[in-house]
């Protein structure tokens, strides 16, 4: 599971299957909408299987497209800075989802700690990589 997920780097086999039982799946059809600008929603998604695009619209400019794959993750910036998701995330294909809600990794943080700093770490460091 490590190998798949990034956001599991530098755990056992054992805690990246603790931290996945801490979070949800939920499935998706092509076409559906999973995160919308307008939610106060300050979950972490991962991407298990399938095709997202995530269509960001900033002010004054074009509309940015990217398309995220298994193993990607989508929403730790909104879930660090506990503000609402800045894209609109659509299935492109029959996708499976990883979602960790922000009472999840909490509920984590209490019942294995060790597990959620491993999990909190790989989640700040996504964010760093991506202003360097």
């Amino acid at each position: 599971l490590e190998r798949a997920v990034p956001l599991f780097r530098g755990m056992s086999e054992a805690e990246a299957m603790t931290c996945a039982d801490a979070g949800h799946i939920i499935l998706c059809e092509a076409g559906d909408a999973i995160v919308d600008p307008l939610d106060m929603c300050n979950d972490v998604f991962v991407i298990m299987s399938g095709v997202v695009s995530v269509r960001r619209q900033a002010p004054d400019r074009r509309p940015s497209v990217s398309i995220l794959r298994p193993g990607q993750v989508y929403g730790e910036k909104a879930f660090v800075a506990h503000s609402r998701q800045n894209a609109t995330v659509i299935a492109q294909t029959g996708t499976e989802i990883l979602v960790f809600p922000r009472h999840s990794i909490e509920r984590l943080e209490l019942q294995h700690p060790e597990v959620a700093a491993k999990l909190l770490h790989n989640i700040g460091f996504r964010r760093a990589r991506k202003y360097a």
